[in-house]
């Protein structure tokens, strides 16, 4: 039987009405944040190549700034930003397009998997406005892409023959895209063993998959390869430190963020969990089963429980495999209440919040206050938030955020005060606590000045307010 050609149309026209639309948001729904500025300059130090480069994230062991062995998300988020530079409008366009990809390559496979092109497509536009998803590409990161990739390599996959060359090679660039690729691990495992024993062959679709996924890691690594080896042992530390913060949290603490994450998108999750519990779906479970011991054994939060997504929706799929008239009704159900919480949550309220005090909420707006204050070129500034990395890049500072010093002890730490000791500004949104107060005195700091000290604009919607304010006060510290 002839497999399904992609389908065109469809993908184009719901990418554009979703840039089109989200567009108006892009920059102002989410207020820069941690993640966005890891990707950002993890692929800024990549770029930069071999002589010494001063990092925001910076280790305080070897004095080097920390890497990402991930290349490909980091570097794509660099390159995207180095093209709106000062706007950070870039990286968040490129993970708006990563989640309309993943929107493609799983309607693609559902009607590989042999799915009617009406409810592929609705079940891909679930996913594509799914409430679990949002802040990630609304913030920056790379999640969409890693989710393209593996549908993309299931597709691959799920044809066969030659093909299996093809999924070995989107399989390796997702591994190279985000780390928390590795959680879907076993549902290639399990599309590579069924489309194998279809085909009769192991040994030919293993050979295949394995010298396109090994080509891709060599044309990427190889231009990188002192930086993807820095990444891999940065990739130890990280995970050395999450699993400490995991244990500290205790089981029941976990269970609570994992719970909280899953409320985020209920009806995906109680229709997909039902779906896991059907004997059909049993290895399924497995591998649902193991990607959840990963989340367990690093740090239970959202945008790691976000890879749990993919098993959710594929068990989804399978209900509608049933034709009796009671599981219609439940199928069209189901769907309804995806798509209704997902437009909902995505369409309507993030974006009507996005909008609400647009202009007090541009990123933009902050670089010349931040000039006044601190001013320009290579001052060395250290900032307790990184909602100011994109106003650094553009003046040209020399920023410093911190990284393991500043897991558990933080500032009290010698190691942080030794890196601090070396800063010209020191930026503390919000006044700084006693202890931190009693640390920048003894280092040398003086009070400067309060930059936008009405701060920023909260998000609003339908007259309620909520959430952090965006941007400010800003408290400077300056060093003689």
């Amino acid at each position: 039987m002839k497999p399904p050609v992609f389908p065109w149309r469809i993908w184009c026209a719901t990418a554009l009405l979703a840039v089109v639309f989200f567009s108006f948001t892009l920059t102002t729904a989410v207020p820069v944040w941690l993640d966005e500025s890891f990707i950002v300059e993890y692929g800024r130090v990549t770029l930069a190549g071999q002589p010494p480069v001063f990092g925001f994230h910076q280790r305080s062991d070897s004095q080097r700034p920390m890497y990402l062995y991930t290349l490909v998300g980091s570097i794509l988020q660099e390159v995207a930003y180095r093209a709106t530079a000062p706007s950070n409008a870039g990286p968040r366009a490129v993970a708006l397009l990563g989640q309309i990809a993943a929107f493609g390559w799983f309607l693609y496979y559902l009607r590989l998997r042999g799915l009617s092109t009406r409810i592929s497509t609705l079940l891909g536009l679930a996913l594509l406005i799914d409430p679990l998803c949002d802040i990630g590409w609304r913030g920056g990161r790379v999640d969409g892409w890693a989710f393209a990739f593996l549908f993309a390599s299931l597709c691959a996959i799920r044809r066969g023959g030659s093909s299996f060359f093809l999924g070995g090679i989107a399989a390796s660039a997702g591994s190279l895209c985000w780390p928390s690729f590795a959680m879907f691990s076993p549902l290639i495992v399990l599309e590579f063993l069924v489309s194998a024993r279809e085909q009769r062959s192991f040994r030919m679709p293993l050979v295949l998959f394995a010298a396109g996924s090994t080509l891709c890691a060599t044309a990427i690594i190889l231009p990188f390869r002192h930086e993807y080896m820095y990444g891999l042992a940065d990739a130890n530390l990280l995970t050395a430190l999450q699993a400490k913060l995991s244990r500290g949290d205790g089981f029941q603490e976990q269970l609570r963020f994992l719970l909280l994450s899953f409320a985020q998108t209920p009806i995906v999750v109680a229709v997909g969990l039902y779906a896991l519990a059907r004997k059909s779906n049993r290895w399924l479970l497995a591998g649902f089963l193991v990607a959840l011991v990963f989340v367990f054994g690093t740090k239970v939060y959202r945008l790691r429980i976000l890879y749990l997504l993919p098993y959710f929706y594929l068990a989804v799929a399978s209900l509608f495999t049933e034709d009796q008239l009671h599981w219609r009704r439940i199928q069209a159900s189901a769907l309804g209440l995806m798509l209704f919480a997902g437009a909902g949550f995505t369409i309507v309220g993030t974006t009507l919040s996005g909008l609400s005090n647009r202009s007090g909420k541009d990123p933009l707006a902050v670089i010349e206050p931040a000039r006044a204050a601190v001013g320009g070129g290579p001052v060395r500034v250290y900032m307790q938030e990184p909602d100011l990395y994109f106003v650094g890049r553009a003046l040209g500072w020399r920023q410093f955020y911190c990284f393991d010093s500043c897991w558990g002890p933080g500032i009290s730490t010698q190691k942080f005060q030794e890196l601090l000791a070396s800063m010209n500004v020191a930026i503390f949104r919000g006044e700084p606590d006693t202890v931190t107060r009693g640390v920048i005195d003894k280092l040398g700091f003086r009070f400067v000045s309060v930059m936008l000290p009405d701060g920023g604009h909260q998000n609003t919607l339908f007259g309620w307010s909520y959430g952090p304010r965006s941007y400010g006060p800003y408290f400077i510290y300056r060093r003689p």
